[in-house]
């Protein structure tokens, strides 16, 4: 990858933590406003937290800085950018204007159907990011594990080496000093 690539991917990864931080922020608004949102704030707020951890993932691993990912990342950074217009929509919607226009859209719901069908596109986008980082680890264990296969022949072949060295060096001895008596130590004293 160029140095530009590189740059433009950390730029998407800033972007994308950029956006989680303020989805999860106003997911949390959205729904303190919205009945059942227990259920739903702790599942869209841990969507969100999920994608903040993979966006710091792909930070942190040069390997995972490809052009296979910015893709992903890009498709990801669009629906989250969907999401927070969405979300920014609502809490207008909900919070200013005349009351009857509020109550309106709250039982109109239709700022939630589109949320929940943004969070569902951003859920999608995250898997295929997800699924492609899984690929690229299971390329690079591959390419390991091949390298480890070639090296054990190698290793065999050190092993003998050494074996054979082993033998080599106790003939040598043997040869070289001739064996300790008790006779031979009481005579030199």
């Amino acid at each position: 990858m160029t140095g530009v690539e590189v740059l433009g991917g950390l730029a998407s990864i800033a972007q994308l933590l950029e956006y989680s931080l303020k989805l999860s922020s106003l997911v949390s608004e959205v729904y303190s406003r919205v009945k059942e949102a227990p259920e739903r704030v702790i599942m869209h707020t841990a969507q969100i937290h999920q994608l903040v951890d993979t966006a710091r993932l792909i930070e942190r691993s040069s390997d995972l800085q490809k052009p296979i990912i910015e893709v992903h990342l890009k498709a990801t950074l669009t629906e989250a950018a969907r999401l927070q217009r969405i979300l920014e929509r609502m809490i207008e919607d909900y919070t200013k204007g005349p009351s009857k226009k509020r109550i309106w859209n709250a039982v109109r719901g239709a700022g939630e159907r589109r949320m929940l069908t943004s969070f569902e596109r951003l859920e999608k986008e995250k898997s295929a990011l997800i699924l492609c980082i899984s690929f690229i680890h299971t390329e690079t264990l591959g390419t390991i594990r091949d390298g480890v296969g070639q090296l054990l022949p190698k290793m065999d072949n050190i092993d003998q080496s050494v074996a054979a060295l082993g033998i080599q060096l106790s003939d040598t001895e043997k040869k070289s000093f001739p064996p300790v008596s008790r006779c031979w130590l009481v005579q030199s004293f």
